[in-house]
């Protein structure tokens, strides 16, 4: 059986996103390690998708034009 490994990182969070994260974590009964793991693990294809999807056809040639 394959052991699962974890890599420790800090993350730096603002007030306001740790207050979110801590309110999940009490009403959902999970740790905030849990919340910030899952946070990760559904947020990140998210980001992704939004990072690499293409840019929208004819707005480069427009850029270009207006450019011109």
């Amino acid at each position: 059986m394959k052991k699962n490994k974890t890599y420790p990182y800090p993350l730096a969070l603002t007030p306001e996103l740790k207050k979110e994260a801590e309110e999940l974590a009490r009403a959902t009964g999970m740790s905030l390690a849990e919340v910030l793991r899952q946070s990760a693990r559904i947020g990140l294809p998210i980001l992704a998708d939004k990072l690499t999807r293409p840019v929208r056809p004819g707005l480069v040639e427009a850029l270009a034009r207006f450019r011109s």
